[in-house]
């Protein structure tokens, strides 16, 4: 019974975080409509972080791995947190949900490259064709219509694709240095570190007092 209600579990579960990260570029647009985009990531991660932080306790008990490095956490705040989707929700100011979506789907491709180049990983076959086929069809949409952009916002989207390129280079160091280490405390402190980032940039460049709180 137990075997059973694993096997269905775990299909269930990925299904969730599909759904959740596949909305997450629609609703970071609805967000816009009301907020400016640093203020905007600012917020999400200051909730995300304080959540975490109600958890981590009883999240660590289950986990029982060691903190990790200091230096670790910082860098995955200034490049996961407040580095990528900084530039993500600036871009998205311009570039529509769908098109965001599709080319963040450059991430695994770039963490495949990073897991032989950096990691020493090894590609499979399967893994390769697949590499391929995710690496045509980006190639595909950069050389069509970008989702129906016009020429003054393909800036933009070129400014978007950085966002998967600076998350990738954070996850490296993570897989490189942070094996075995607390994802929990990870999270929870590169989170709210990215969040203060993201605040300050914000109060620089943005009005906060400009958000409508619908």
């Amino acid at each position: 019974m137990i075997a059973s209600r694993h096997r269905f579990a775990v299909p269930l579960l990925v299904a969730l975080l599909c759904a959740v990260w596949g909305s997450t570029w629609y609703a970071i647009r609805i967000c816009l409509v009301d907020q400016p985009p640093l203020c905007s990531a600012a917020l999400r991660f200051l909730v995300a972080g304080l959540a975490m932080a109600a958890l981590a306790p009883m999240l660590r008990q289950r986990e029982g791995s060691p903190a990790p490095p200091r230096w670790l956490w910082l860098l995955t705040g200034v490049t996961n947190f407040a580095g990528s989707y900084g530039i993500l929700y600036v871009a998205e100011t311009v570039v529509p949900s769908g098109v965001a979506a599709v080319l963040w789907a450059i991430f695994p491709l770039l963490m495949a490259g990073s897991g032989v180049l950096v990691l020493g990983e090894r590609m499979t076959r399967r893994q390769a064709f697949g590499f391929f086929v995710s690496f045509a069809g980006i190639a595909t949409v950069f050389g069509g219509s970008l989702g129906g952009i016009g020429a003054d916002q393909v800036g933009f989207a070129l400014l978007l694709l950085c966002s998967p390129i600076v998350s990738a280079i954070g996850t490296t160091f993570v897989k490189k240095y942070g094996s075995g280490t607390s994802s929990v405390l990870l999270n929870r402190n590169g989170m709210l570190f990215g969040a203060v980032l993201l605040t300050i940039a914000a109060l620089v460049g943005e009005d906060p007092a400009t958000i409508a709180w619908t």
